[in-house]
This record gives C-alpha cells, structure tokens and sequence, in this order.
C-alpha cells in the first residue's frame, strides 16, 4: 500500500482521498491474512 501511494504522489488533499481509495481496492484478503500471519499473529480458520 505504501509503495502504491508513494508511486501516485498526491500533492492535495483530494488527490490523496483518492490514491487511499485506490490503494485500499488493490489489498486482497490473502493479503491481509498473509500480513498477520508474518508478524506471528494466530489466524483462526473460518
């Protein structure tokens, strides 16, 4: 996420809405799972 804000470099406060807004569609929930499970956290199956 950070890389991705970092490449559209929004300069306004608008801009910035929308690069999050953009950011946050490109994360997918293995991306998140992948995430705890790296810094140790326990993932219980659904």
């Amino acid at each position: 996420m950070k890389e991705f804000l970092r490449s559209i470099a929004a300069r306004t406060y608008e801009d910035l809405d929308k690069a999050i807004t953009e950011a946050f569609e490109t994360i997918h929930l293995s991306d998140i799972i992948g995430w705890f499970k790296h810094c140790g956290y326990c993932i219980a199956p659904k």
